[in-house]
C-alpha cells in the first residue's frame, strides 16, 4: 500500500502538494464516517445505559493494557479485521486527486483494510460504551493515525529530496519497530483512561 501512494508522486513536489493534503483529507473523512456509525451503533445497542462513564474508561484501559501484551506477543488475542490492502487498481482508474482521497478514506474507515496493529479494538470499544461526540473523537483520531505516517514520510522525502524506491525501502526497514511503538501507545493511553476514570 505505501508503494501505491508514493507511486502516484513519482518524486514530482507538485503532484506531492496534491497527494498528501488530499490523502490526509480522506482519512479524516473516513474516520468521521467510522465515528458516526459507531455513535449511531452505541445509540441502538445503548451501552452506556449500563456501563457508566467510569467503568468504561476503566474497561478501555484494561483493553489497551491487554493488547499492548498483543503487540509485545506476550499473549495471543483476537483480531478480527477484513485481511485486505487498498487495491491498485485505482490508482490508474482514477486521476490523482480521487485516488489520493480515496485511499485515504478507505484507511481511515477503519475496519475495511488489513490492520497492521490492535489499538482500532480499545478504541471500538470505548466509541460503544460511550456516546455522542467521544465516538466521532476517537475514531477520527484514528483514522488520522492510520494516513498520518505515510503523509509525513511523503512531506519527508520531497523535502529530503528522497527517491520512491528509496523512501518505501526506509519504510520497510522500521517495521520491526512498529509493534513496540503501537504497544507504547496503548500503554499511554491505557494510563491515560485509568487516570481519567479515577478523577472522575
Amino acid at each position: 500500500m505505501v508503494g501505491t501512494i508514493f507511486s502516484m508522486v513519482h518524486g514530482d513536489p507538485k503532484q506531492a502538494r496534491t497527494v498528501w493534503p488530499l490523502h490526509l483529507l480522506g482519512g479524516v473523512a473516513g474516520g468521521l464516517l467510522a465515528g458516526a456509525t459507531l455513535w449511531f451503533l452505541s445509540n441502538v445497542i445503548a451501552l452506556s445505559r449500563i456501563i457508566d462513564k467510569s467503568s468504561a474508561l476503566v474497561m478501555s484501559s484494561l483493553l489497551c493494557f491487554a493488547y499492548a501484551m498483543h503487540e509485545l506477543r506476550v499473549v495471543r488475542l483476537p483480531q478480527p479485521q477484513l485481511r485486505r490492502q487498498v487495491s491498485e487498481v485505482w490508482a490508474h482508474a482514477l486521476p490523482i486527486w480521487g485516488s489520493a482521497l480515496v485511499y485515504g478514506f478507505l484507511l481511515g474507515l477503519g475496519m475495511t483494510t488489513y490492520l497492521t496493529v490492535t489499538a482500532i479494538y480499545p478504541a471500538l470499544f470505548l466509541g460503544l460504551a460511550s456516546s455522542g461526540w467521544l465516538a466521532v473523537a476517537v475514531m477520527t483520531a484514528f483514522g488520522v493515525g492510520r494516513v498520518a505516517p505515510v503523509v509525513t514520510a511523503g512531506i519527508v522525502s520531497v523535502v529530503v529530496g528522497l527517491d520512491l524506491d528509496r523512501m518505501v525501502g526506509f519504510l520497510d526497514s522500521r517495521r520491526p519497530y512498529v509493534h513496540p511503538f503501537a504497544a507504547c501507545l496503548l500503554v499511554g493511553a491505557g494510563t491515560f483512561f485509568w487516570v481519567a476514570a479515577y478523577r472522575g
